[in-house]
């Protein structure tokens, strides 16, 4: 397979009519938005803008502890979505009891990670479904990652 240069593979004609980002806004949308897929622009511009609100530039940095993962999300989820999940006639599988957070948890703490798939409504009726990854660094610190599917 022949190696193309920067040069020639602007001039491809998949890339035809396409304008070229600068260097710096690659580097800060792959900063804003590393480790997430969004099902459309909407939820992503959302998302978008809940982070800047909140002075975050990266998913990771949403949570620290316990305690910021719960609050944080819920938070989140409603920005994204347009109602409170606390309405729970519209949101399937993700209310979860303190004792299956607890367990989440535990599973972190033993396995490394864990994973769960939700199911939500959105306020216009679509349903998206979402991967919520949680991980703990060898630091201390808790993550999460959302891939919206």
């Amino acid at each position: 397979m022949e190696r193309r240069s920067g040069s020639d593979r602007r001039q491809c004609p998949e890339n035809v009519g396409m304008e070229r980002r600068s260097g710096q806004e690659r580097r800060q949308a792959q900063r804003e938005t590393s480790n997430l897929f969004f099902v459309s622009s909407l939820i992503r511009k959302a998302f978008e803008e809940w982070m800047e609100r909140h002075g975050v530039t990266d998913v990771i940095r949403l949570v620290s502890d316990r305690k910021r993962i719960r609050n944080c999300q819920w938070e989140l989820w409603e920005e994204l979505l347009g109602y409170s999940l606390k309405k729970m006639d519209l949101a399937r599988d993700i209310y979860l009891k303190p004792e299956q957070r607890d367990d989440i948890f535990e599973e972190v703490e033993r396995e490394g990670y864990a994973c769960r798939t939700v199911h939500i409504t959105r306020a216009d009726g679509r349903v998206v479904d979402m991967d919520i990854i949680y991980c703990r660094h060898e630091s201390g610190y808790y993550y999460t990652f959302v891939k919206i599917l």
